[in-house]
């Protein structure tokens, strides 16, 4: 399989700007037409995909540090990643927030996580050029060719695996593939996921998460069609943590989780200096906690916060129409509506019920 292997803190296009701990900030900020854009992209090597090899333990001094490895993906010669795919795994699609990177601190917490389990191929979208600090008006609305972008490259690898001339590979196929494909969003990146979802020509994606999914200044984008809803894929499911302010506060999804009611400021972040931030990033904390344990998290379905507070919550309607239902991975595909939970304040944050 042909591409560059990178190693963590490193990106194949960081040209016109500076990357600081996992955040790429420049002054030339870039805008990309949502219609008819993958071709510019796909010439300036503004969206990569990075297969995540692997994440080594190293040593400076007293320091240990996890260091990870990528290969980065040519959409033009799936078939060589294909020939390399583990077809008895799902695959997982993290894409990043606004001035992220593939180095950033949540896919790097995400990643720790997953590569503890092995149970997925995983890939890293970096859109790091198009989602480029301080300018989040441009990156809001470079989220329509991103997720074009997103889509082409579902669309190549899903049809790479039905050309494959291998017996597994053909009776697997890519209904089997995107099936068990699982985008998973934060912030501005879940509106990407949803806009990918939308865009996918062969079939309909299996599941979408989305990291409490960006909120300010959406409602410029116009249509629901350029934000993230339950039509983009088979289960969509919403971890909400930071709703109203950084977060969207209103159901976007067939299921909608609300840890500590999904708004205002998550158990922990209280004395931070920066405690709406810490809010927005518990989701993809959370969520990288459910990797290690799918039954973590567990929730009740209920109308409001007000009621679950109250204990109004009918805890047994959790096993008689859909069995417990966990936030995370966890989460079943049949779960619909809205879900309350508690957590702790620091990590293990999984709280009983």
């Amino acid at each position: 399989m042909n591409g560059p292997v990178l190693g963590e803190g490193q990106s194949l296009t960081q040209r016109g700007g500076v990357n600081i701990g996992g955040f790429f900030f420049t002054l030339f900020p870039k805008l990309v037409s949502p219609n008819g854009s993958s071709r510019s992209i796909k010439e300036d090597n503004i969206v990569n995909f990075h297969l995540f090899l692997s994440e080594q333990a190293t040593s400076r001094g007293r320091s240990r540090q996890n260091r990870k490895k990528y290969k980065t993906l040519d959409p033009k010669k799936m078939d060589e990643y294909v020939a390399s795919f583990n077809i008895s795994l799902p695959t997982m699609i993290f894409v990043h927030g606004f001035q992220e990177t593939n180095n950033a601190i949540a896919i790097n917490g995400l990643l720790s996580a997953v590569s503890r389990s092995g149970r997925w191929n995983v890939v890293v979208v970096d859109w790091h050029q198009l989602s480029a600090g301080p300018w989040y008006p441009w990156a809001l609305y470079n989220i329509q060719a991103t997720g074009r972008f997103v889509a082409n490259f579902i669309d190549s690898l899903g049809t790479a695996i039905e050309e494959q001339s291998y017996n597994e590979v053909r009776r697997r196929g890519r209904s089997d593939f995107l099936e068990n494909l699982h985008i998973v969003g934060f912030s501005l990146g879940a509106h990407v996921a949803g806009i990918a979802g939308h865009h996918v020509t062969i079939g309909k994606v299996g599941r979408i998460t989305g990291l409490d999914p960006a909120y300010p200044l959406v409602e410029l984008l116009g249509s629901k069609n350029n934000l993230l809803d339950e039509s983009d894929a088979q289960f969509v499911d919403v971890i909400h943590t930071g709703g109203g302010v950084f977060g969207t506060p209103y159901k976007m999804g067939h299921a909608d989780f609300f840890p500590n009611g999904g708004r205002g400021v998550q158990p922990g972040c209280e004395s931070l200096p920066f405690p709406h931030i810490c809010s927005h990033w518990r989701a993809w904390r959370f969520f990288a906690e459910s990797l290690l344990d799918e039954r973590s998290f567990e929730s009740l379905p209920c109308d409001s916060w007000e009621k679950f507070k109250r204990g109004d919550c009918d805890s047994s309607m959790n096993d008689a129409v859909n069995g417990t239902v966990y936030m995370g991975v966890g989460a079943r595909n049949t779960a619909r509506g809205r879900y309350y939970l508690r957590t702790y304040p620091t990590p293990p944050f999984s709280m009983p019920l």
